[in-house]
């Protein structure tokens, strides 16, 4: 979704299963604070999981911009957690300078403020299938991990190898044990992953052996 104002800002949202990722692009100064406190209370008001404000293509930033970043962190309170991305400079400085910087959740990089997007992938050959997940970020969903498995070719062998997911490994657990397949076995040299499988009745090793 793209928002315009009149005067030079744009906003862009992108909605994931698990945050609302808010992009602002030019000034954010006096002409244009009303437009962006009333985009950030429009997101804030579906209730996402996580808000990140990305503040990279910003290159002004007004004391009024900072005082509307501080009230929608306070209107989000603790149903929604708010992170302000400010890579540049621009961003940074009003931030730092005003103390708001110790108020809000600021990040430096905004790959470390956007959560990292949950991959699955499946390999099929003669012998078994592979079902692979990478990414994600500790407050994922682990919802298509369920679906990718369920939807996995009824095959003899079926492994699963979550070794590069960000997913806490109870989740990960849950989410293996959830899809209903027996004859999957995940692929793991974590122990602590392997006591989250223990507990939900999975079956793990550290090595694929085909049947």
């Amino acid at each position: 979704m793209d928002h315009t104002a009149a005067a030079p800002l744009r906003i862009t949202m992108e909605h994931t299963a698990t945050a609302v990722v808010l992009g602002a692009d030019g000034e954010i100064d006096l002409a244009t604070t009303d437009f962006f406190s009333t985009v950030l209370a429009g997101a804030i008001a579906g209730r996402p999981p996580l808000l990140v404000v990305d503040l990279g293509l910003v290159h002004f930033l007004s004391c009024q911009g900072v005082s509307v970043l501080v009230a929608a962190h306070q209107l989000a309170g603790t149903t929604t957690r708010m992170v302000v991305a400010a890579p540049s400079q621009a961003a940074w400085r009003p931030l730092s300078l005003t103390g708001a910087d110790r108020l809000l959740n600021v990040r430096r990089r905004r790959e470390g403020a956007v959560p990292a997007r949950l991959r699955m992938n499946t390999v099929v050959t003669d012998a078994a299938v592979l079902v692979v997940a990478s990414g994600g970020s500790p407050s994922g969903d682990a919802g298509p991990v369920t679906d990718e498995l369920r939807r996995a070719d009824g095959r003899d062998d079926l492994f699963f190898d979550a070794s590069a997911c960000a997913l806490p490994v109870e989740v990960l657990a849950r989410a293996v044990h959830e899809a209903g397949r027996e004859d999957v076995r995940v692929l793991t040299a974590d122990p602590r992953f392997a006591a989250a499988l223990d507990v939900v009745g999975v079956a793990h090793s550290r090595t694929a052996v085909v049947d």
